[in-house]
């Protein structure tokens, strides 16, 4: 059972219900949480007035996570997250309560729908809205409520456990928040952001936005790890020119951390040659099998006056934007529609050496037109030069990322990632009702109850665990009732090592108990 028991559930309503109030004008309430066949996606509670500020006492706020005996110390005993408040509260205001202490969302949530409007599951829209003529994002960016905040920000571990936020709009153009947006939009210290899905979101500040993060304030303790995570259908938005402008798809702006070291005999800025020098150490930021799917159109950097003009000072990058550390480590992720790497207009003020240079990349797939040398400009006031992505990144057309054909050419972990049949590998913890259909030819389907239809593999059972990575699914291991009659023989394979036959039927196997030693001797 879910542990929060503030909320009763009133109707868990099954997919073909859901999928019949979009085309029957049957609204689902958005007071109630929708079963999907991932689980049940939970839906933040809206008051009619006032905005989601930190120490609100609205009913759609938490102040403060409940105390279910969990102590955040390590994994094991993370401390689970159930509602959609409970979440808001952990990205706005958490803040210094949250150091080093680790979160889970619950095994039953599928994810949650922070938008006010009727925004469904699956980020079309409904009702009053459709009639409209609104647009999915009018939805978004018009629900009036800041999700996230600011300073301190989070500072833990999070375990997302596959969940997907919908409709996250964050407006931070004013305050002291109005530097930096995302779905955390800011954090510090060490932090693991993890198996978490960003979907139909808006963020909007001054100069940095970026899809999980926003902003990253270094501390001693400085290393950032983003895995498992996707942004997709989502708009970033910065509206500032100045020093550190940027936009990442899934990290907007990571800094170094200052440290101390003992004064020496260089000469410092004042000359009076007392003063503690400052350095800085690099902090490790690292994205992992992560999955972005936007456009060039998806990042808006629309400048002080509101629009946008060529060679003003910001930087886009398909994963992050700028950072002010050279430890950036991007691995194993798949960037649909824009370059992973940063860049930028302005060849006289720039600062993407840290996050757009070739060392920084290992086997990343795009479809973007990435040529094996690109013009990345290397830091503050440099020459544009031509940069080598070759064996680093490696641009793909549909036909090789999508389908079968993604497996074979890309060289991704199949237990952490899926291949549709039709589209492009998906992160598999997105998934969570998976089963295994036999294709009768010897291989099987990584198959979702969400309609995802993975490619045929070649069966490889160990442990009830298949040789691709997926769980053996209890309820797909049927047990076969016999009829007593006795097959001819076992129709499938030949009997050696490599070809070993396959035992189909109870019949199959009622005719090789039946054998004598020289007809099985030596066989597979």
């Amino acid at each position: 059972m879910l542990k929060n028991t503030k909320k009763v559930f009133s109707l868990i309503l099954a997919i073909a219900v859901v999928a019949m109030s979009m085309f029957t004008g049957v609204v689902v309430s958005a007071a109630d949480p929708v079963e999907t066949a991932h689980g049940t996606v939970d839906l933040l509670e809206f008051s009619t007035t006032g905005e989601n500020l930190p120490g609100s006492t609205s009913k759609y706020y938490d102040t403060k996570l409940d105390d279910n005996g969990e102590t955040g110390a390590d994994w094991a005993n993370a401390i689970i997250i159930d509602s959609a408040e409970e979440f808001v509260y952990l990205c706005k205001a958490s803040g210094n309560d949250t150091i080093g202490k680790y979160y889970k969302v619950a095994d039953g949530i599928a994810g949650f729908n922070l938008a006010t409007d009727k925004l469904d599951i699956d980020g079309t829209l409904t009702g009053a809205s459709l009639a409209e003529g609104k647009t999915n994002m009018d939805v978004v960016k018009g629900s009036g409520k800041n999700h996230s905040g600011g300073t301190p920000g989070f500072q833990g571990h999070f375990d997302g456990n596959g969940a997907t936020v919908y409709g996250a709009w964050t407006n931070h153009t004013e305050g002291n928040v109005a530097n930096y947006a995302g779905l955390f939009s800011r954090v510090k210290g060490e932090v693991t952001i993890k198996n978490l899905h960003v979907k139909m979101a808006h963020f909007t500040a001054k100069n940095v936005a970026g899809g999980i993060i926003g902003y990253h304030a270094a501390d001693e303790k400085c290393t950032v790890t983003i895995e498992n995570c996707s942004v997709t259908d989502s708009y970033l938005e910065t509206q500032g020119t100045g020093w550190g402008t940027s936009i990442g798809a899934i990290l907007g702006y990571g800094a170094s951390a200052p440290a101390k070291r003992e004064a020496n005999d260089q000469k410092d800025y004042n000359g009076d040659g007392d003063m503690v020098d400052t350095i800085y150490q690099d902090c490790p930021y690292i994205v992992k099998n992560c999955y972005v799917n936007l456009n060039e159109e998806n990042f808006v950097s629309s400048g002080e006056d509101g629009v946008e003009s060529e060679g003003e000072r910001v930087c886009h990058g398909g994963v992050a934007g700028v950072l002010g550390s050279n430890a950036l480590s991007v691995s194993d992720c798949v960037v649909i529609g824009i370059k992973p790497y940063a860049m930028s207009e302005s060849t006289s003020f720039n600062d993407v050496q840290h996050s757009g240079l070739p060392s920084h990349f290992a086997n990343v797939y795009t479809t973007s037109n990435v040529a094996i040398k690109d013009v990345v400009i290397g830091g503050n006031g440099a020459v544009a030069a031509p940069q080598s992505f070759e064996g680093k990144v490696f641009p793909l057309v549909d036909a090789k990322l999508k389908g079968a054909a993604a497996a074979e050419n890309m060289n991704l972990d199949w237990s952490v990632w899926m291949a549709d049949e039709e589209g492009y590998p998906e992160l598999a913890n997105t998934h969570k009702n998976v089963t295994l259909v036999d294709k009768e030819d010897g291989t099987h389907a990584v198959t979702c109850a969400c309609g995802f239809g993975g490619i045929a593999v070649d069966h490889n059972f160990v442990n009830g665990e298949c040789a691709c990575g997926a769980e053996l699914n209890c309820a797909t291991r049927k047990t076969i009732a016999w009829d007593g009659s006795v097959a001819a023989g076992i129709a499938t394979g030949s009997g050696t090592k490599d070809d070993p036959y396959i035992i189909k039927t109870a019949a199959e196997l009622a005719w090789l108990v039946q054998q004598k030693a020289d007809v099985t001797t030596d066989k597979y």
